[in-house]
């Protein structure tokens, strides 16, 4: 049995609207005009975003790309309302599980919602982070204030 990559990033660029606003984001990482890295968040549940398809290329890690892509990422998470937002990483992707533990994510079970298939998430990590909860203190002013 496999994992069929090519049909999973077909399947994305059929639905790419996934990755879009309002539930969505898909930043694309640039130095001068080289496309270096990509991250998207696409919604898994009504407070649960989630971050797929993060990669920077090899010559450009260790240059804060993939922290800049994942601190833009969850503000714009939290800006659209996620309380969590959950990641998957193959088990071998020991970089990438280091910068989310910097961050703050901690490792979880396998969720539901997962694209990884039950055969193999043994091999995968997941992890989750939880949002902080912001107000909006104008909501709070009195209007006679």
């Amino acid at each position: 049995m496999s994992f069929d990559i090519t049909a999973m990033l077909d399947d994305d660029m059929m639905t790419l609207n996934k990755f879009m606003p309002a539930k969505g984001r898909l930043l694309l990482a640039c130095i001068g005009d080289a496309a270096v890295g990509i991250a998207c968040l696409k919604q898994l549940t009504a407070g649960i975003g989630e971050i797929k398809r993060m990669y920077v290329r090899p010559e450009y890690r260790g240059r804060w790309v993939g922290r800049a892509l994942i601190q833009h990422l969850l503000h714009e998470a939290g800006a659209i309302g996620y309380q969590c937002i959950r990641l998957d990483s193959a088990g071998f992707m020991k970089e990438a599980h280091r910068l989310y533990r910097s961050i703050g994510f901690r490792e979880i079970e396998a969720y539901a919602g997962s694209e990884i298939p039950k055969e193999f998430q043994r091999h995968w990590i997941f992890m989750e982070l939880d949002l902080p909860v912001t107000r909006d203190d104008s909501m709070l002013k009195s209007p006679n204030h």
